[in-house]
């Protein structure tokens, strides 16, 4: 994955998420919303089928590059937590 950083200032960042799909990119911005900090988060595709997604972030109090960086340490801990249930599970027999 390749991350262009399309627009940076004080309290906002617009990053395009190059070789990633939406549902990527919306985990991501659901992580953002998440936190108290963001004022605003999306996740727009510039086409459907070409193109994509950009992740924009405002946020209040701090800078927009210090909350994505929370948001993508949360959304990892998810996927570890998601991985480690699903190692357990499929180690459980079925009958």
């Amino acid at each position: 994955m390749k991350i262009n950083v399309i627009a940076s200032g004080e309290d906002s960042l617009e990053i395009e998420l190059e070789g990633e799909g939406r549902g990527f990119a919306n985990f991501v911005k659901d992580k953002l919303m998440g936190d108290e900090k963001v004022l605003f988060a999306s996740c727009i595709m510039t086409h459907p089928t070409i193109g994509w997604p950009r992740i924009t972030v405002r946020t209040k109090g701090e800078k927009p590059a210090k909350a994505l960086l929370r948001a993508v340490a949360k959304a990892a801990k998810e996927i570890k937590a998601f991985g480690d249930g699903f190692k357990k599970a499929s180690k459980k027999k079925t009958k």
